[in-house]
């Protein structure tokens, strides 16, 4: 019997950060932040400032960039469709010797095309 190698296949996102220092990136300036292609991962991680565990969403890029994202703590689902996953948590950013705890959300849409793609979120609802 010959081995065959099992090709795992791996899901892919393109992923838009939708605020910047807690500050939100509305639709029509999409280009204020990367729009990153690359897996989603998720898992319980201990976090000493919390004293807790937290459910972590690390985006594993592609193509790696000074601004990448940093991990999402406290992630939680707040929209899921066959268009896109929208998951909301907080990220830290360390600034000199201090941690600051900002509110973000990542909006992931599947890849298409060849490169990453800003999501237009919802359309307006109807005037």
């Amino acid at each position: 019997m010959t081995g065959v190698a099992s090709v795992e296949p791996v899901l892919r996102w393109d992923m838009m950060r939708a605020r910047h220092n807690g500050r939100i990136v509305y639709r029509h300036m999409p280009g204020l932040l990367r729009i990153v292609r690359g897996r989603l991962l998720l898992k319980a991680v201990p976090v000493a400032a919390l004293g807790r565990s937290s459910f972590t969403a690390t985006f594993i890029c592609d193509c790696n960039g000074t601004d990448d994202p940093p991990p999402l703590h406290d992630a939680h689902l707040v929209h899921a469709d066959g268009t896109r996953l929208v998951l909301s948590g907080y990220e830290c950013i360390t600034d000199v010797d201090r941690e600051t705890r900002y509110g973000q959300t990542w909006v992931l849409m599947p890849c298409e095309g060849v490169m990453p793609e800003a999501s237009r979120g919802p359309p307006f609802p109807p005037g």
